[in-house]
């Protein structure tokens, strides 16, 4: 399906190509190098190819995930920053990763 979209850049007919292949993606670059607005045309093309997919987009700052939410607004899409995904993952085990942290000696 990746070779389908001629109109696309390269790099992001290489997302696409992870997409339909089931594989996770990096989209980095400098800043104002455009990688929320390629990241936008993604999600968007991608929920429009299947309307039902849920997408799970991780980004680094908090604007970003503001600004993606507000260009893609979309029931199934979660946008969060990398810290905000792992603490949601691992709050529930704090007494768990205290008594583990504890039990770490120092040399």
């Amino acid at each position: 399906m990746a070779e389908g979209r001629l109109d696309l850049e390269l790099e992001v007919q290489e997302i696409f190509q992870s997409i339909d292949e089931g594989r996770n993606f990096l989209l980095s670059g400098g800043a104002g190098s455009g990688k929320t607005y390629s990241l936008v045309s993604v999600i968007r093309q991608a929920i429009l190819e299947n309307p039902t997919a849920k997408v799970a987009c991780m980004t680094y700052t908090n604007a970003a995930v503001k600004e993606i939410e507000e260009r893609v607004n979309h029931k199934n899409l979660n946008v969060s920053t990398i810290h905000d995904f792992l603490w949601d993952n691992i709050k529930h085990f704090q007494k768990e990763l205290k008594e583990a942290i504890c039990k770490f000696r120092l040399y």
